[in-house]
């Protein structure tokens, strides 16, 4: 009973080489949010080894194993608060888990449909504006997705040549206007990273938005 117990409790597993793989999640998210609107893809050795609780993706474990510590609380929307999510993230990262979106460094959003506003995440001040909340948020697919929910956007600002094009979904239909809103609180505001599983797109608040219509 005391073995079926211990292995039961015991946490599932995140990298499997933690330095390196780290080390290469870091690069790629820096990458992402350098060059809004390009997509990276993780290498495979990363997320296969990932046994992430569902609803967590792979992807999104790996940004956060490799981003968070004991000094990020992590804030989780609604759909990531169950199973075992806050348990796997408290073991390989050392973070605490949040209620309050405002105190968070990092907030996993599990489902992208229901986030309508930024404004209630922490938005940094004018003299620190790096104290705010970097969002992970989940789509069901990145690239070319016109559908029910899909939006399209085009790209403008720092790291973008003329302009980039980038469609994902399902979101919440306030997701653009939340978007547009947090652009207009430049120098402060929220930085987000989408992912679908095993790429991600960064979305920083520098970026200037525009939505096209399928």
């Amino acid at each position: 009973m005391l073995v079926e117990t211990l292995f039961a409790a015991a946490p599932r597993p995140g990298f499997t080489d933690p330095v390196m793989q780290s080390q290469a999640v870091f690069r790629a998210v820096m990458a992402a949010l350098a060059e809004p609107g390009t997509v990276h893809a993780l290498a495979e050795d990363i997320t296969a080894a990932i046994d992430a609780p569902a609803p967590i993706t792979p992807a999104a474990a790996a940004i956060l194993l490799a981003l968070a510590d004991y000094e990020t609380p992590i804030y989780l929307d609604e759909a990531a608060r169950c199973g075992d999510v806050a348990a796997f993230l408290a073991f390989h990262c050392g973070s605490r888990i949040t209620d309050i979106a405002a105190d968070a460094a990092f907030a996993l959003i599990a489902d992208a449909t229901a986030l309508d506003r930024l404004d209630l995440f922490a938005q940094g001040s004018l003299e620190y504006p790096d104290r705010s909340t970097t969002l992970i948020v989940q789509v069901a697919e990145l690239g070319d997705v016109p559908g029910e929910g899909a939006v399209r956007l085009t790209l403008a600002g720092p790291g973008i040549a003329d302009t980039a094009r980038i469609a994902f979904g399902p979101v919440h239909p306030g997701f653009v206007a939340a978007l547009t809103d947090n652009r207009a609180r430049f120098p402060q505001g929220a930085d987000l990273i989408l992912t679908d599983g095993t790429r991600l797109v960064g979305l920083p608040r520098t970026t200037r938005i525009e939505e096209e219509v399928f």
